[in-house]
């Protein structure tokens, strides 16, 4: 059976009804943006991505590319909105400069309604295209396409383990380092939601004690490692549950120290905006605001390489994919 079509469609139909709701608000991009347009985007970005590595390459990567400028720009809205109100709640930060944070967050918003308009997005024409040209898409059986998923996150694996290689676990940058490395493995969970049953989780492995302190409670029952169920049927790659998890502990822990650097960067940017001083100034400034408990950027460099370092010894990423 051809199933790859219809995962596009149950994505795109998510976020036609958004549309159809955002078109008659009086903010359409601010609406989609608390109504989690987001999460849809995310998985036709990854879809489109895995797709464009195996067949119709020209017409999956102009979609990924349609795909992604809409998530970019949602990250964008989120980044600045999500710091300016902590720092809101917090007290801490002086108001001038959680309004240049809101400014910077409204830039993003307007700059979405822009696109929603110019992509025909709200009118439902945008989706309509692009379901139409799926239809001219090569679909390839499910047996192929599982055969080329797990070449596929082989290759994925394979970049990955070049990229933290070439770091030799020495950490200079919150992110170039440490956010891309948790983009490019967050995508290794990101696929299984969005293929909609064709990975499975299967337990290959007798989870040792190494193994196990990435097995939190936290992990083992969130919500984002439960995986859509399989098409009756159909041929399924299978990944190693535990190896998956511990996957997961990494990409909510990186997470937790690229938010904590990140914040910093923000508060920064936002202190240089108001007031012209120097990258080391305003860095000064900043962690002033944030407290002096706060921890210096190369504190979270240096803890971010460390867990790499022993995740990565384990080889965990490399029994991922169960054959």
């Amino acid at each position: 059976m051809k199933l790859g079509k219809s995962r596009f469609e149950f994505q795109l139909d998510k976020i036609d009804k958004l549309f159809a709701e955002a078109k008659v608000q009086e903010d359409p991009a601010q609406w989609l943006f608390t109504h989690d347009l987001r999460t849809p985007a995310f998985m036709l970005e990854g879809l489109s991505k895995m797709y464009a590595a195996h067949h119709n390459k020209p017409l999956f990567k102009k979609l990924n590319e349609k795909f992604k400028t809409l998530e970019d720009i949602l990250g964008g809205i989120d980044y600045y909105a999500a710091f300016a109100k902590e720092f809101e709640a917090a007290g801490r930060v002086p108001a001038p400069i959680i309004k240049v944070l809101d400014a910077k967050s409204k830039e993003k918003i307007q700059l979405l309604n822009e696109i929603l308009k110019k992509d025909h997005w709200l009118d439902g024409k945008g989706v309509e295209k692009i379901k139409t040209v799926l239809k001219k898409a090569d679909w390839l059986q499910d047996k192929k396409e599982i055969s080329l998923f797990k070449k596929f996150y082989k290759k994925e694996i394979e970049e990955i383990q070049k990229f933290v290689g070439a770091t030799n676990f020495v950490f200079t940058d919150v992110e170039s380092d440490i956010h891309e490395l948790r983009r490019k493995i967050r995508w290794l969970s990101i696929y299984p939601q969005a293929l909609q049953g064709a990975i499975q989780l299967k337990s290959n492995k007798r989870a040792t004690n190494d193994l196990k302190k990435y097995l939190t409670e936290k992990i083992v029952t969130s919500p984002y490692n439960q995986l859509p169920k399989p098409v009756p049927g159909a041929a399924i790659m299978c990944l190693e549950k535990n190896y998956f998890l511990a996957l997961s502990w990494m990409i909510s822990t990186l997470g937790v120290i690229k938010d904590d650097g990140l914040r910093v960067e923000a508060l920064k940017e936002a202190l240089q905006q108001k007031k012209k001083m120097s990258d080391t100034r305003a860095l000064a400034a900043a962690h002033q605001l944030l407290g002096e408990e706060y921890p210096t950027t190369q504190s979270l460099l240096n803890h971010a390489a460390m867990i790499c370092k022993d995740y990565f010894s384990q080889n965990y990423l490399n029994g991922l994919v169960i054959d």
